[in-house]
């Protein structure tokens, strides 16, 4: 058998045409796989951005299209504004709910459900899994509508319980109730803890049982197993959980919109920043004072996620 310098002596052109091969056309490919995102990002998102940008510093008015200068005034009316402020309260208040209660929640169903595949094997356990899924994919106007006839202050069967117990009933959607923004977390947690059950789920299955079984000789138990086995090997999954949750507080609209936006407290645009920039943009076709609030939404929202990823370093296990 020939090795590989007999081949280059007997024949040269094989080396010269290694030689000769250029880097970008190994590229190439790569780049051509790309290439309908990059174009989609910059099209759907950069442009648009760089558009809601100008906007921002702009006087302009859908039913007007004619735009003027106005310098910081959105900016100012931003701050000015109470329903503004209420609407980035009430944003802040929904993402602290949210996030640590959905994370928690979800890991606890995942452990749950990664300890049922002893005892459940099959079509019982497929179906099992699918029940938890199922609220993910429902669409949020049969969500909303089944969560607004539970909670309905007169008749839904939560208050009727209540009720059975001797309790008042709750108006749980109302503004002035003081039970608006957490009953819509719980709603939404109810709903996302299927998806994000499962990405844990997937995380759980990739630890090996290895460590498991040498904690097992150990004589340890389970509480401790899941603290130091568990929480630090599923420490980048919890991470991805945590950034994705955030991203769905801060920027929920459809559950705001459908079940509390002029439901309960008619002209209430303040619920969320999301639903406060749908009314300024589309209802009163304010759009350089709508576009201060998309990007407040996504500073904030930005922000919050730079500072989660910069803290990462403390407790993140790679």
């Amino acid at each position: 058998m020939q090795n590989i310098d007999e081949v280059f002596r007997e024949k040269p052109g094989v080396w010269a045409q290694t030689k000769r091969k250029s880097p970008w056309k190994e590229y190439l490919t790569g780049y051509l796989f790309a290439a309908p995102y990059i174009i989609g990002a910059i099209v759907f998102f950069l442009i648009p951005a760089c558009i809601s940008l100008y906007y921002c510093f702009m006087d302009y008015n859908l039913i007007n299209p004619a735009m003027h200068w106005n310098n910081f005034d959105n900016f100012l009316r931003a701050f000015r504004e109470r329903e503004f402020g209420h609407a980035l309260f009430n944003n802040v208040y929904y993402a602290a709910l949210y996030v640590p209660l959905l994370t928690a929640v979800s890991l606890f169903l995942a452990i749950l459900l990664n300890k049922s595949v002893r005892f459940f094997r099959g079509k019982f356990l497929t179906g099992l899994r699918g029940i938890y899924f199922f609220p993910s994919i429902a669409p949020w106007f049969v969500v909303a509508s089944v969560w607004l006839w539970l909670l309905n202050a007169d008749i839904g069967p939560v208050n009727l319980l209540l009720a059975g117990l001797g309790l008042e009933k709750i108006p749980w959607l109302d503004r002035n109730s003081g039970f608006q923004i957490p009953a819509l977390v719980l709603v939404n947690v109810w709903k996302a803890t299927g998806y994000m059950m499962f990405i844990f789920l997937i995380g759980l299955q990739n630890i090996p049982q290895e460590l498991y079984e040498s904690a097992d000789i150990d004589g340890v138990n389970w509480w401790q197993k899941h603290r130091h086995i568990t929480l630090p090997m599923l420490s980048p999954t919890t991470f991805f959980v945590i950034i994705y949750a955030t991203l769905w507080g801060f920027q929920n609209f459809d559950q705001t919109y459908v079940m509390v936006f002029d439901r309960f407290s008619p002209g209430q645009q303040d619920i969320s920043l999301p639903v406060y920039l749908y009314t300024q943009g589309f209802k009163f076709y304010k759009m350089g004072y709508a576009s201060v609030v998309a990007w407040t939404l996504f500073l904030v929202a930005g922000g919050v996620t730079l500072i989660q990823n910069k803290l990462q370093k403390r407790w993140v296990h790679y």
